[in-house]
């Protein structure tokens, strides 16, 4: 009987770990998702005459692995993807101290009272003086080191707006999720010599991404499907595992397993056709979060206590002209008071986007449970809009829906990251040699979509039998 490779969890990791095993001398692999669809997060709402929506601002970024690059780019025709380099490549402002920013996605300081924003330059300097830099127990430890109190103050305040949470209860990964890892705290002409240190480097960012100098870019590029959709990946993806001869099962679980011998020999599972036993399993690939793999090796949780995060809402919308967002793609929101997370503009990197006689925006809520109902979420959104001015009323609105997400943004607290990390340990002292955990916060700063397909491809890739 031929072994067969499982991989738990059908977004984009998983979809890629299956076709990287599928592909691989003609394995057996069965994809196993627990929604109705493949794809997570690259997902789409579909409004019939409306159009479809992403589940947010999502673009593919170059990994810097040059073989798994060309083949996610590969998924589409070339002429089917919009390329976005160098300025272009991540345009993003932000909404800080009152001020809707269109040259950083940084907060810039010197929005702040005169007094304030010294004060934070003096904190800086006397703080880099210090050479304190090492790891911190929180978010408040480590802005603290990197920026001085002051700087501190202020990314703290951001926190607590986007998480509902202060800095001190915090991982100090928190700060890298959004923009407040780095701070604009000069103009360009007294700013372009302190570049030349990468200590300055890594903490204060250049004042105007527009002008930012070509050797201080990273040089790797994004790129979108021209046509509108991220979803077009998820599909184009599936295609190929179908041609690979890959079972992908929705509505599906894994029940239990059977272990021995240092393996995992054998699973149970359960979806709409019924039970399934796999009996003969080669390589499980697990990407649905440690807790629930935990739980399936029979490892007591039961004493973690975890902070729940807040609640995500996408509100999209179909505007009757361009939102006044400038030729930014997207807008964070770190304005105490307010609920949006991100603006995004979609036309703006995607020159399908425009439907319907409309041009598509999504606002991200974070909001804490629980939530009010649809017509009360709408109303958040599109007041926050006019209080940005990225519209001026509600006359510019054609369309209006409020989805509240099943799973949206985690919560770094560090009583999450403190009980993930024991149970990142727990599960490896099992020593399964078959078993691979891939995914958000698998590993304690994997995260983001580029850094989880990157992982995907180095573990599965250096396995026997593979070529790097």
């Amino acid at each position: 009987m031929q072994k067969v490779d499982v991989v738990v969890g059908g977004g984009i990791a998983g979809l890629l770990a299956a076709l990287l095993l599928a592909e691989r001398d003609g394995r057996k692999v069965v994809v196993v998702e627990r929604e109705s669809q493949v794809g997570g997060l690259l997902r789409c709402f579909d409004y019939a005459e409306n159009g479809v929506f992403d589940y947010g601002m999502h673009n593919m970024y170059e990994t810097g692995i040059a073989p798994l690059d060309e083949l996610l780019f590969g998924l589409l025709p070339n002429e089917d993807w919009q390329l976005l380099e160098r300025s272009a490549r991540d345009r993003a402002g932000v909404v800080f101290n009152g001020v809707v920013q269109h040259n950083s996605p940084f907060p810039d300081l010197r929005s702040l009272p005169r007094a304030k924003w010294e004060s934070c330059v003096l904190g800086f300097f006397r703080q880099l003086e210090k050479r304190e830099f090492h790891s911190h127990d929180n978010a408040w430890e480590d802005v603290s080191a990197r920026f001085g109190t002051a700087v501190a103050e202020v990314i703290d305040s951001a926190l607590l707006k986007q998480f509902g949470k202060p800095a001190k209860e915090l991982a100090s990964f928190a700060t890298r999720l959004t923009t407040l890892s780095r701070v604009v705290m000069f103009s360009e002409d007294p700013f372009s010599n302190l570049m030349e240190s990468s200590t300055i480097r890594e903490r204060l960012a250049w004042p105007e991404q527009r002008t930012l100098p070509a050797h201080w870019e990273s040089g790797r590029k994004a790129y979108y499907p021209k046509k509108y959709g991220m979803y077009r990946v998820i599909n184009a993806l599936l295609a190929r595992l179908d041609a690979a001869g890959v079972e992908v099962l929705t509505g599906a679980q894994v029940l239990s397993l059977e272990m021995g011998e240092g393996r995992v020999k054998a699973l149970t599972l359960d979806y709409s056709g019924g039970r399934k036993e796999i009996e003969q399993l080669n390589q499980l690939v697990w990407t649905s979060g440690l807790p629930a793999m935990a739980q399936l090796l029979s490892l007591d949780i039961s004493g973690y206590s975890f902070d729940p995060p807040r609640k995500t809402v996408v509100v999209n919308l179909l505007l009757k002209k361009p939102p006044n967002m400038g030729d930014l793609y997207y807008l964070y929101c770190y304005e105490p008071g307010c609920h949006t997370f991100r603006i995004t503009n979609f036309a703006g990197y995607c020159e399908g986007a425009p439907r319907a006689g409309g041009w598509p925006v999504a606002v991200e809520l974070l909001l804490d449970a629980p939530l009010p109902d649809a017509e009360s979420l709408k109303r958040v959104a599109l007041e926050e809009l006019k209080r940005f001015k990225v519209i001026a009323s509600i006359d510019e609105v054609n369309f209006v829906a409020a989805e509240p997400l099943a799973s949206g943004f985690p919560m770094p607290s560090t009583n999450n990251f403190k009980a993930l990390a024991d149970i990142r340990g727990r599960i490896a002292a099992a020593k399964l040699d078959n078993l691979t955990l891939l995914g958000i916060l698998s590993e304690e700063d994997v995260f983001f979509q580029r850094d989880v397909l990157a992982q995907t491809w180095t573990k599965l890739t250096h396995q026997e039998g593979m070529n790097g």
